[in-house]
């Protein structure tokens, strides 16, 4: 008898990555913020580093990695193209610091083509692509705003790399709030990673991103969603 496989239990945060629109002194904390955090995660032990050779010791410290990565996923923000957005994530084996990340996830917000949503099947390549190295694994989510599908593939990359690709796709329906009337949002998700060990949990991750997207383009307690999108009311993604 073979035993089940058991997942570890990862902790997942997610955030955005500020759009080039963003005010200046809003894009500039949040690159002081988030510098701060990758650098903690990112802080190797002083034994360690005096081990490495001056030039790389002064390369390889917390500070110099988390603002390199910051600056990293901002530059990926800036090349976004208009209507979508950039989230990043961390998933946690342990609360001190991420087993992965930061993992960035490329999410497009568009205007609904068909009012059938199942067109988004093929968005994702729930049928499979040309590239995938096998038949992907199709789950259905039900997040507070709509329905929606997460696809996952093992991929055939150049000299025989393998990848991973999670691509996801719901369609939310915001009911009318203030003098916005009824609106619904096809939100189409993608990440890829060549790290196999996250590729198990990945799939995880990116359905809490999901849910953590709907509830935050649905009105809240205060009657207005957290996340407005250009053309349903005030404000930007």
């Amino acid at each position: 008898m073979i035993d089940a496989l058991v997942l570890p239990e990862v902790a997942w945060r997610w955030e955005w990555v500020p759009t080039p629109d963003t005010p200046a002194a809003d894009a500039e904390a949040w690159l002081l913020r988030t510098a701060d955090l990758l650098g903690g995660w990112a802080d190797l032990p002083p034994a360690l580093l005096e081990e490495l050779p001056p030039q790389e010791r002064a390369l390889a410290t917390g500070e110099t990695v988390g603002r390199s990565a910051a600056l990293w996923l901002l530059a990926r923000a800036a090349r976004c193209p208009a209507g979508t957005g950039l989230a990043w994530g961390a998933g946690h084996l342990t609360p001190d610091r991420p087993r992965w990340g930061p993992v960035p996830v490329l999410v497009d917000f568009r205007v609904p083509v068909a009012q059938d949503a199942s067109y988004l099947m093929a968005e994702v390549g729930a049928a499979g692509d040309e590239d995938d190295a096998r038949p992907p694994v199709v789950d259905y989510v039900t997040t507070d705003g709509g329905d929606g599908v997460r696809v996952m593939a093992l991929v055939r990359g150049a000299a025989g790399a393998v990848t991973c690709r999670v691509d996801a796709a719901m369609r939310v329906d915001v009911p009318a709030y203030g003098d916005v009337p009824v609106t619904s949002v096809d939100v189409v998700l993608s990440t890829r990673t060549d790290d196999l060990t996250a590729a198990a949990v990945l799939g995880g991750g990116v359905e809490e991103l999901m849910h953590r997207i709907a509830a935050e383009l649905l009105p809240g307690t205060d009657g207005v969603p957290r996340l407005v999108l250009a053309g349903t009311g005030e404000g930007t993604a």
